[in-house]
């Protein structure tokens, strides 16, 4: 996908674009409804994320996969430049890489690891993943086109291509989808919360006390904290068989079985780090050239270059003691019930 200008990316940041489609229907994991919401209502800056090597290669495989694609199926792709916003949606925009020459059709071009190619069908289906299908279903609504063309490169090895015919009742259910989210940028309305990095961005600080609204909020907090002692437990016995094969490859690299043609359990060493102590280099430095720089400029120095942007963490703890006291007092009450049955009985 090209990089988008000035133009294209304000566009987009006032109304939804075909890769924040995947993202308001919880359909990835590298951002949530809430982060994208957050981003939209301009609490938060988007992440830049143009220097990173996998939306650099995409850049740079474009050309590749459009050729490739050019190629299998006889078809010609014309560049697009534009960033369209639907007629009665204008919230919805879409800036496209191909149109299709000769067909009410565009084009789609993606670059995933070859990890990813399971999710992936055989060329000339539809099978492609959810993601995809809702940001191609975008872009076929905005353009008023009849099909979508994906053609992807998984590795260096592995090309298919696939099309995604229109069809207008997952269309009309993305419209509703995009439509309440978009209302909730408009109206500061809370967007689904899916995760708990989610509760931690809205809201950074804990302060004060509330207490349980209702006894099933009470057993969550029991729940939990019964299952972080299985954790616990679990994670004690992994340790220990761990280190009873450990013991026994010692510098060994594989374990393989009496007999078979797969290793059980590789253990081998990674690369060596290197560590810089910056601070005892910024301590050297300050020593070698004291007769030029005091203490207070140094301490000036430090500050202006120290950021406190961003909240620390929130450390989410479940209190032994508050819920064994919790865990006795409903035991009590429990008890108190069945003897007021009995003696009713």
């Amino acid at each position: 996908m090209p990089e988008l200008n000035e133009q294209q990316k304000d566009a987009r940041s006032k109304g939804i674009g075909g890769s924040d489609v995947p993202i308001i229907l919880g359909a990835v994991t590298y951002k949530t409804p809430v982060q994208l919401w957050l981003e939209k209502r301009g609490v938060e800056e988007p992440d830049d994320i143009s220097d990173k090597i996998n939306i650099r290669m995409g850049h740079k495989l474009e050309p590749v996969v459009v050729e490739l694609f050019e190629e299998e199926t006889n078809l010609k792709c014309r560049k697009q430049n534009l960033t369209r916003q639907h007629k009665e949606h204008p919230f919805m925009v879409g800036n496209v890489d191909r149109d299709i020459v000769g067909e009410r059709a565009g084009f789609e071009a993606k670059a995933f690891s070859p990890w990813t190619r399971d999710q992936w069908g055989e060329s000339g289906t539809g099978d492609v993943p959810i993601a995809v299908t809702a940001q191609c279903a975008h872009y076929m609504e905005i353009y008023g086109y009849d099909a979508w063309y994906v053609g992807v490169l998984l590795g260096i090895h592995d090309f298919r291509w696939f099309k995604l015919e229109r069809d207008q009742r997952t269309i009309n259910r993305l419209i509703d989808i995009e439509s309440h989210f978009w209302a909730c940028v408009t109206e500061n309305l809370m967007p689904r919360i899916l995760t708990g990095d989610d509760v931690a961005k809205l809201y950074p600080h804990g302060a004060g006390v509330i207490r349980c609204s209702n006894v099933l909020l009470e057993h969550t907090a029991l729940k939990l904290l019964e299952m972080k002692d299985d954790k616990k437990a679990l994670e004690i016995q992994i340790k220990n068989l761990s280190k009873t094969i450990k013991e026994f490859m010692a510098g060994n690299g594989d374990l393989w079985p009496m007999e078979g043609l797969e290793p059980l359990v590789t253990w081998h060493h990674s690369k060596d780090r290197q560590k810089t102590d910056y601070e005892a280099v910024l301590a050297q430095i300050l020593h070698r050239y004291a007769e030029y720089i005091d203490d207070e400029e140094a301490l000036e120095l430090l500050e202006a270059h120290t950021t406190h942007t961003k909240p620390g963490p929130r450390s989410f703890l479940v209190k032994e003691k508050g819920c064994g006291l919790l865990r006795k007092r409903l035991e009590a009450l429990e008890a108190q019930r069945s003897a007021n049955v009995e003696a009713g009985g």
